[in-house]
C-alpha cells in the first residue's frame, strides 16, 4: 500500500509497498494492513504513527491530525511531524 504523511509545509513521507501502518487515534491504537476497509480517524495530540516497509519499522511523532485509508493508500495529515528514533 502507499503511505503519504503530509504537513501544511511539505510532504514528509511518500512510500510505496508499505506493509502496515499503525496510529494512535482518539479511540485507541489502529493497525492498517493492505486492503483494510475505508477509514478516517482523528489522531491524538502528541500522537504516534509508525509503519513497516521491507520488514523495518519506522516511527513518527505527530501533532494531531487525521489518518485515512481508502483501500490501497493511507494518508496522514498533521500540523507537524517529526521522525523519532526506535
Amino acid at each position: 500500500m502507499k503511505l503519504s504523511v503530509i504537513t501544511p509545509e511539505k510532504m514528509v513521507v511518500e512510500e510505496d509497498d508499505v506493509e502496515a501502518v499503525y496510529g494512535k487515534t482518539t479511540d485507541g491504537m489502529v493497525g492498517i494492513l493492505p486492503n483494510h476497509i475505508p477509514l478516517v480517524a482523528p489522531l491524538t495530540l502528541a500522537g504516534k504513527v509508525s509503519f513497516v516497509k521491507n520488514g523495518q519499522k519506522r516511527f513518527l511523532d505527530v501533532d494531531g491530525g487525521l489518518l485515512s485509508m481508502d483501500g490501497c493508500s493511507v494518508t496522514v495529515l498533521s500540523e507537524s511531524v517529526e521522525w523519532r528514533p526506535e
